[in-house]
């Protein structure tokens, strides 16, 4: 469990914004890890639930987080800059459940995130094999259709 002292929350304002700062990047892991240790404060004992997570069975399913009545905000620099959640997908919900954006708008910045209903990580063994197998498409294709025939109707493979 990795907390970052970058990360903290405004636990007045509704939505909630989780403040990002002297960072360009940040994962879903870390944000998570760092919201759950703060929900441990007294500040937010009273407040309802912050952030749900699941995700990384099996260690090739990537973590899905949802921010509740919460949206990520990372600081102006006063200099526009691009910003990066990573390792998983972020979701967020308002106080009714409803759908809302997980990154709250600031100045100067542009952040890039993960939304995936199927989020999973890829492992370079599959990958490996796929690639192999797409490699060897044209010549199980002129073996099967002749040599050169299968190319000329649609030339997917060239």
């Amino acid at each position: 469990m990795t907390i970052q002292s970058y990360i903290t929350v405004d636990w007045d304002s509704s939505p909630r914004i989780v403040n990002v700062v002297t960072v360009s990047e940040v994962t879903v892991q870390d944000i998570y890890d760092t919201l759950r240790d703060l929900c441990a404060y007294d500040v937010a004992m009273d407040d309802d639930d912050i952030v749900d997570a699941g995700g990384k069975e099996g260690g090739v399913v990537a973590v899905t987080m949802t921010l509740k009545n919460a949206q990520v905000k990372f600081e102006n620099t006063g200099t526009p800059r691009l910003c990066k959640v990573s390792g998983g997908n972020l979701f967020a919900i308002d106080t009714n459940g409803d759908d809302m954006a997980p990154i709250a708008y600031n100045t100067n910045v542009t952040v890039s995130y993960a939304q995936s209903t199927a989020a999973a990580l890829a492992q370079s063994a599959e990958i490996d094999s796929i690639k192999g197998t797409v490699e060897a498409m044209p010549a199980v294709l002129s073996t099967s259709h002749g040599a050169s025939l299968w190319e000329k109707k649609r030339g997917i493979f060239k």
